[in-house]
């Protein structure tokens, strides 16, 4: 019994020890400096690059005199069996000459 109680005052004083010990204040100089995330929406001026990191790689690519236009579609899950509430939905993406994103459309 004697053990059990010398446990169970150690097991406490290591917990109170523990949860003190681990504390430290973080002054305004030691803050990290974490910059502003980026946009995870389309916006006009966005590089082909930006546009590929959050939406993927096309579907298709239409190539124009003055830029090109990429194609998303979810066509290919229309084929799961039982997808009974599957509605068909498409991007588009209007690129300019310098790879700049001009205008877009994104059915929700």
């Amino acid at each position: 019994m004697q053990t059990m109680k010398k446990l169970f005052v150690l097991a406490i004083a290591g917990w109170l020890l523990g949860s003190g010990c681990a504390t430290r204040t973080v002054t305004e100089d030691q803050r990290a400096i974490v910059p502003p995330p980026e946009p995870r929406q389309a916006q006009v001026g966005m590089t082909r690059e930006e546009i590929e990191s959050i939406y993927g790689r096309p579907a298709r690519v239409f190539l124009r005199p003055n830029g090109e236009t990429w194609h998303y579609d979810n066509a290919g899950m229309a084929w799961i069996p039982f997808n009974f509430g599957f509605r068909y939905r498409q991007s588009n993406f209007v690129f300019d000459q310098t790879g700049h994103l001009q205008t877009f459309r994104i059915d929700q």
